[in-house]
């Protein structure tokens, strides 16, 4: 955009001179246009937000319902749905964080997900007053990433389907949450009995009677349409047995604090639970109403070790102190590739209470894995997570070396190096040829194989002064490493030809 000087400059040089109102009138209008131009592209907003909606919220992938009330919209319109956790009564860019179930996909979206484009996003459709409520208005969302807690906002934002960037509308209800880190501030409640309730029903848990806002907690039972543990499958999850599955439900809710589970119509739930309460964090308890129930978890198992060889993980781990342990739950994850999120720790499968070792096989050749197991007992209440352990890996080192760092212009030279550590064939056999002009910033050149004697040779070809160093990724028996660099300098080219080496 030219400055107004620079307008002025035009105007005289453009053959003629120009009016000074007609001047005026064009450096009003440039101005009114930057000035305008960004409120074009801010979000808009509607009457309305989440109106039922949980106190606490938990920090890892745990599932929770959520309720959307709009008004003001176009009526009988389509609008794709985005929920998000924010540290403050509006979006936060890289801060926030969250997902919302989309049911036609049937799969989790992250709040970040396709930038100005929501068709990922689930949709909903106004009534003919231009109105979201009722049944319609029911949302599933997790928070999803177990480095953050604290005070956040819930953000339900809507844009009309098909919708260009700049047509976001945010919520006119600020809704503040506790996002709780469940590993030392929450637990989870799940029915210890059967419930008689069909599936999708509302579940609450409420400091008060039923249907009272607000509520610590929001939930529908099973079968609810939702994959809940987010292991690719909805609606096979299990909280009390296979053939009570069908009104089950899990919720988190904090530490310390006595509250009721109320499941079904808020004015007659067909399902009470009165006091449940845990001091101990990171626990499942198995409500039931039944008289002399048990409702105490098993204390964790310990000592768990995890050993890494080709193609599998050999886990062992030292029993629970409780004597009535059923079976072990056995969980996998690996470190996320994103920043926004943390990995959904996935369960693999569970094995006889009396047994303490578990060979994984389900594994891929490389990259780390960590694990932890929980042990449930015959009321199918379930322990705290052992403490995590990261798959054992044999360390490894990387050497490079040449045999001329100064060289002709273009000159084949040999980087030579050796991977020490091995004692088999690595499964990643391959290693990166990494270069840089700076030493500081790195790409890859490309790559060459690694055997098991480690030995490493890869020609480069240098026509300016550039940093070499090997980079093996590591697998899953050997650990990633790094060489240290080696800089060569090509001479200049001959004269006549076009010096480009000193740089």
């Amino acid at each position: 955009m030219p400055s107004p000087r620079r307008l002025r400059l035009i105007s005289r040089h453009g053959g003629g001179h120009t009016p000074p109102t007609l001047a005026l009138a064009t450096l009003i209008a440039l101005v009114a246009l930057l000035v305008l131009a960004p409120a074009a592209l801010a979000a808009g907003t509607y009457t309305g937000g989440a109106d039922e909606y949980p106190q606490y919220v938990p920090n890892d992938h745990t599932a929770i319902a959520v309720h959307l009330s709009a008004e003001g919209l176009e009526a009988s319109q389509t609008y794709n749905i985005k929920v998000r956790f924010s540290p403050q009564p509006a979006p936060a860019s890289t801060a926030n964080r969250g997902f919302v179930w989309n049911a036609s996909a049937g799969r989790w979206v992250q709040e970040r997900e396709g930038g100005s484009d929501w068709s990922a996003f689930p949709v909903v459709t106004t009534d003919s007053s231009g109105r979201i409520s009722g049944s319609g208005g029911w949302l599933y969302t997790k928070f999803g990433d177990v480095t953050h807690s604290g005070t956040y906002y819930l953000l339900i934002s809507l844009k009309k389907t098909g919708a260009g960037s700049g047509e976001t509308l945010n919520g006119t209800l600020e809704t503040p949450v506790t996002v709780i880190d469940m590993a030392s501030d929450g637990f989870w409640v799940h029915n210890g009995e059967a419930t008689s309730t069909t599936g999708a029903k509302r579940v609450e848990a409420n400091v008060s009677t039923g249907g009272t806002a607000p509520f610590l907690s929001l939930q529908k039972t099973e079968a609810n349409g939702v994959d809940d543990d987010a292991n690719g499958t909805p609606d096979d999850e299990v909280y009390f047995t296979e053939a009570d599955k069908t009104g089950s439900f899990l919720m988190p809710a904090p530490i310390d604090t006595a509250f009721n589970v109320y499941l079904g119509s808020q004015s007659a739930p067909t399902w009470t639970f009165t006091g449940a309460q845990s001091a101990t964090p990171d626990v499942d308890i198995a409500l039931s109403t039944a008289s002399g129930a048990d409702m105490t978890p098993p204390a964790a198992p310990t000592s768990l070790t995890v050993t890494g060889s080709l193609g599998k993980a050999t886990l062992n781990w030292t029993a629970s102190a409780d004597s009535d342990v059923s079976f072990y739950r056995i969980y996998r994850w690996r470190d996320s590739e994103d920043t926004q999120s943390t990995a959904v720790k996935t369960l693999v499968t569970q094995v006889d209470g009396a047994t303490t070792t578990y060979e994984d096989t389900g594994v891929l050749f490389w990259g780390q894995y960590y694990y932890e197991v929980r042990a449930v007992d015959a009321a199918t209440n379930v322990s705290a997570r052992c403490t995590s352990v990261r798959t054992h890996t044999v360390p490894t080192t990387l050497t490079m070396s040449t045999l001329a760092v100064t060289v002709d212009y273009a000159e084949t030279v040999r980087l030579q190096g050796t991977l020490n550590g091995l004692t088999t064939e690595p499964a990643r056999g391959q290693v990166t040829v990494e270069q840089s002009t700076d030493g500081s910033t790195w790409s890859s050149a490309g790559t060459t194989s690694v055997g098991r004697s480690g030995a490493i040779n890869y020609d480069v070809n240098p026509t300016r002064k550039m940093s070499y160093r090997f980079v093996f990724a590591g697998d899953q028996v050997y650990a990633a490493s790094t060489s240290s660099a080696v800089r060569i300098s090509p001479r200049p080219q001959a004269l006549g030809r076009p010096i480009t080496a000193l740089t």
